[in-house]
């Protein structure tokens, strides 16, 4: 037996053409992007700020798409909302929208009134409570009463031969604002509660 390398016939790894970059392992290679994309561009606005977005289709997924282009353009602001304290949470509210909190044990048709408001917002106007609002109210109206998702409990004792597996549905309301009540006067910002102090 011989120790001298023999030359045998091994096929040898041709380097790959620069034009295929090779893919980092572990890692799929990046798809190509979609003939039809969205593009959202931030507009900005008098202060300096992204307060809307410019949402145009592109036939090429390119982000260097300007806001002149033909989009549709969402320069309305946020909705008016206030924040409430409800069925032991807070919910952010806004009129037209229904909601769903713990049971309130009123009747399907009711009309309610939240009193206990803690923040609110009315066009560029902001209120804060300390912690409510004075002269800020919710009118709703009770639509109906729910039962929240089957939470499963199960209590085993080993060695004992003990299992009790029990199911419950927590009751819920879902109640639909109607009406937000907002304080009068100019609204506050956070760095007015903190020049008070």
């Amino acid at each position: 037996m011989s120790l001298s390398s023999s030359t045998s016939a091994r096929p040898v790894a041709q380097p790959r053409p620069p034009s295929a970059p090779r893919a980092p392992l572990g890692r799929c290679p990046p798809r190509a992007p979609p003939a039809f994309a969205r593009v959202f561009t931030p507009v900005v606005g008098a202060c300096g700020a992204a307060n809307s977005w410019v949402c145009s289709a592109s036939t090429e997924a390119s982000a260097s798409t300007s806001s002149a282009e033909a989009g549709a353009v969402n320069d309305a602001p946020i909705a008016d909302y206030a924040i409430i304290e409800v069925g032991g949470s807070q919910k952010i509210v806004s009129e037209g929208r229904f909601y769903t909190t713990n049971n309130l044990k009123l009747e399907p048709g009711t009309e309610v009134k939240f009193e206990r408001v803690l923040a609110a917002r009315n066009g560029d106007d902001f209120y804060f409570g300390q912690p409510y609002l004075e002269k800020a109210t919710v009118h709703a109206t009770i639509l109906s009463e729910e039962r929240g998702p089957k939470v499963i409990t199960f209590k085993m004792l080993p060695k004992k031969h003990y299992r009790k597996k029990t199911g419950s549905r927590a009751k819920l309301t879902k109640f639909l604002v109607t009406k937000i009540e907002f304080p009068t006067g100019a609204g506050r910002t956070l760095f007015d509660l903190f020049d008070e102090e």
